[in-house]
């Protein structure tokens, strides 16, 4: 199996953006005034990591468009990435719902004026990049699906997190989440991985979520489906 090496450095985007995001403020001013200034400085080169992000490997190693028909998206769907980056899977999403809005989220403000120049030049217009909080995605009106890829794990207060995100989806909503398998961690390389399947299943239970379905797709990730 190939190695999805992108995500190594995927996961060191969304590590440094948590390292400066994760503690609550009284003051969001603060808190994009400072964590966010050093953000700025790591992330000025967003086309380095597009690079990565959009390897077109990742593709075949994430499977991304069996993701999506598991999840039952439609061509009106509305929906939300929390940690969008450089914009890889809100495409797709956008690709797959063609009559439906997709709002990207991502802490990073670079990684957000590189989407919106993405955006126009490739004519894409049912994505809209959100500056997300650390505790808050910041999106704007309740979807029918949330998508978390390579970004469950960077989540801090989860519980706390995804009982208050539960305001976002519908009734009839699905939540999904996308991560690198712990268990496969020897196999891959990835020696960040913090979670199975299993311990995903069990936190978002405690935060009132129900599996809905965990569709196995062969691959080093696994995906695990909620509804409220």
């Amino acid at each position: 199996m190939e190695q999805p090496t992108q995500t190594f450095d995927e996961e060191s985007h969304h590590q440094s953006q948590h390292h400066h995001h994760n503690k609550k403020e009284h003051h969001h001013h603060h808190q994009h005034s400072h964590g966010q200034e050093e953000c700025d400085t790591q992330y000025a080169n967003a086309e380095k990591w597009a690079a990565r992000f959009d390897n077109p490997d990742r593709d075949s190693e994430q499977k991304p468009d069996l993701i999506l028909k598991a999840a039952g998206i439609k061509p009106e769907s509305l929906s939300a990435d929390i940690g969008g980056g450089t914009g890889y899977f809100p495409i797709k999403i956008a690709q797959a719902s063609p009559q439906g809005r997709v709002y990207s989220c991502d802490l990073s403000p670079q990684m957000i004026d590189y989407q919106k120049r993405r955006y126009a030049e490739n004519n894409i217009t049912n994505i809209i990049p959100i500056l997300a909080h650390a505790d808050d995605p910041q999106i704007p009106e309740v979807v029918d699906f949330i998508f978390l890829v390579n970004a469950y794990h960077h989540i801090e207060d989860r519980i706390s997190y995804f009982k208050a995100l539960s305001n976002k989806l519908h009734q009839n909503g699905r939540l999904v989440i996308v991560d690198v398998n712990k268990d496969e961690n020897q196999q891959t390389g990835f020696g960040l991985a913090k979670f199975t399947p299993e311990e995903v299943i069990e936190e978002m239970k405690k935060a009132g979520y129900t599996l809905a379905s965990q569709p196995s797709l062969d691959t080093s990730f696994f995906t695990v489906i909620f509804a409220k």
